[in-house]
């Protein structure tokens, strides 16, 4: 048996849909981190913060708000006042 024949078996089983969907999730949790950095970085500057805020954000159910909030804060301390830690 082959970790490829195990995959196919599960695939389309209750358990297999439930980890694609994780896996799915946290693929989507991790562009919309990636993103989030990069717009932090271009509007900000270079800062040792900008990590763990754009995780912050990342994780806002709207992608859409934290978008919004990053092009529209003129200083990164709105940003860190507007989404609470997790």
């Amino acid at each position: 048996m082959t970790v490829e024949s195990v995959a196919e078996f599960y695939r389309d089983t209750r358990f297999g849909q439930k980890l694609r969907a994780e896996g799915r999730d946290k693929g989507l949790e991790e562009g919309r981190e990636m993103l989030l950095s990069a717009l932090l970085l271009d509007r900000f500057g270079e800062r040792p913060e900008l990590s763990s805020l754009a995780r912050r954000l990342a994780q806002l159910p709207d992608p859409f708000q934290a978008v919004h909030a990053v092009t529209t804060a003129t200083m990164i301390d709105e940003l860190q006042h507007a989404v609470p830690l997790r």
